[in-house]
């Protein structure tokens, strides 16, 4: 079985098949969607889709691409209200690929804080974007003395931070689709303890095939690609990795055979 932790079903090319996308990953061993808001109009529609659909789980962030302080307190206010029916706190972080002025990236990392003090403050855990910036992103979560567990998704710093935080901190690592192609993805799922690592999709971006769209149902073959890589047998590594995802997500209690109707 297995858990995406980290999607975006509520982008555009996915209305209206909403359904089919969600079976045919039930049919791939999937069995709960987090999806991940990145601004306040964002935020509204995952919480829709949460409510329509018992599959699918609501993350609340920020995506640190949007330099918006207004927003963002929106975004604040309603995770506030609506904390309760929400599993993770997401995506929020830093992005220093595409914000490059100093000024907007203090402003990129003062929103990334006040998401990480909120999901303390409801003992969500949190999932962190960190394009270009996974040494500071990681420095920035250091300093609000977390006690709730965290996912940086998709982290494309060195492996070998990544390898000591995850055995030193206990940080999850989630990883997508583009280990398929990517020499630093490659290196990451090598170096990884098995017990912080994760899957995500991504989804619609990340595609492992390139050039084509992403769907939580290729969990399965992102599943097969890394058991491979590690030498491992493909049950072996689905089991750990979905124990993982319940203990990341504070789901260890959750009756996954029978879903709420």
């Amino acid at each position: 079985m297995f858990i995406d932790v980290h999607c975006h079903l509520s982008q555009p090319v996915f209305d209206g098949r909403h359904a089919d996308v969600l079976q045919r990953a039930r049919d791939k061993g999937v069995r709960l969607v987090v999806t991940m808001g990145e601004h306040y109009e964002d935020n509204l529609k995952v919480l829709e889709l949460a409510d329509k659909y018992d599959m699918v789980a609501a993350g609340l962030g920020h995506h640190p691409e949007y330099v918006d302080s207004e927003s963002a307190q929106k975004s604040l206010a309603l995770l506030e209200s609506r904390h309760q029916h929400v599993c993770c706190v997401g995506e929020i972080g830093l992005d220093h690929y595409k914000v490059r002025d100093a000024k907007q990236r203090d402003i990129q990392a003062g929103i990334c804080r006040e998401f990480l003090q909120m999901a303390q403050r409801y003992s969500l855990p949190v999932s962190v974007h960190s394009r270009s910036a996974g040494r500071a992103a990681l420095a920035l979560i250091g300093t609000c003395n977390l006690s709730v567990p965290v996912n940086m998704h998709a982290f494309s710093g060195k492996a070998g931070v990544a390898a000591d935080y995850a055995n030193n901190h206990g940080v999850f690592f989630s990883l997508p689709g583009s280990i398929f192609y990517s020499r630093q993805k490659y290196k990451l799922l090598r170096l990884l303890p098995l017990s912080q690592m994760l899957f995500e999709t991504d989804s619609p971006v990340m595609s492992p095939i390139k050039g084509q769209g992403n769907e939580p149902a290729n969990l399965a073959m992102i599943a097969r690609e890394i058991a491979d890589k590690r030498h491992m047998q493909p049950g072996e590594l689905t089991q750990q990795v979905w124990r993982n995802s319940l203990r990341y997500l504070g789901l260890e209690q959750a009756d996954f055979d029978h879903p709420r109707p």
